[in-house]
């Protein structure tokens, strides 16, 4: 298990740009080449460059579960066609709010999404993923998938985090949280990371601190 440092063409928001799972990670179309090596070398996966609704802000509008990629209703025909023919196993979420990878945390047991959600957005979600969901602010934020990472059975949240969130998190998505940081002190850990069972990429600006601290919360037994 590695944890590795990198930028996207040289801004150190990885977790926008790219999405992983233990097989597979998708990042934007203008991707470096330095960085797919990367993906695939401290992952362990195949790497897929595309775009969804246009842009290379592929780690926004997606979120993983397990083997399926879950992509935001932006994502354009000749996109869907894309990862068809590449063989990208993938569902498309209908909903309002469509950045979902900001708007929707996941588990293996439940999901937490964005409480502005309407009442036909979460039947969606819970059509879509197969997965109970609840309706919460995680440290104050309407963008749970923002503030927390879940890697199989450990999480990382923002310091922010009160003792009702990692009460919250542990019992709908059953996950041990522990507080992480990324980018010299933002608690907007998703986007400095991107992560697998395998490893985790993080951002060329966190401190060692950090980087130690990611390996133990994300990795670690």
């Amino acid at each position: 298990m590695v944890v590795s440092v990198a930028d996207f063409n040289g801004d150190p928001n990885i977790g926008l740009y790219a999405r992983a799972n233990n097989e597979l990670a998708i990042t934007g179309v203008e991707a470096p080449a330095k960085f797919v090596r990367k993906l695939e070398k401290t992952l362990n996966v195949d790497v897929v460059k595309t775009s969804i609704g246009g842009t290379s802000l592929v780690g926004v509008f997606t979120v993983f579960k397990g083997k399926q990629l879950i992509v935001s209703n932006i994502i354009t025909g000749e996109e869907q066609d894309f990862l068809k023919s590449v063989g990208v196993r993938f569902k498309v979420l209908n909903v309002n709010l469509t950045a979902i990878g900001n708007n929707l945390v996941l588990s293996k047991k439940a999901v937490i999404a964005n409480p502005e959600f309407s009442l036909s957005d979460v039947r969606l979600i819970n059509k879509t993923l197969e997965l109970p969901v609840r309706r919460h602010s995680i440290a104050g934020f309407k963008v749970p998938g923002s503030v927390v990472v879940v890697n199989n059975e450990k999480a990382g949240v923002t310091p922010l985090a009160t003792s009702q969130d990692y009460k919250l998190l542990k019992s709908i998505l059953g996950v041990n949280a522990e507080e992480l940081t990324v980018n010299q002190g933002s608690g907007f850990v998703t986007s400095g990371l991107v992560f697998n069972e395998h490893g985790v990429l993080a951002s060329n600006k966190c401190f060692g601190f950090e980087l130690a601290r990611i390996e133990q919360v994300l990795l670690n037994s």
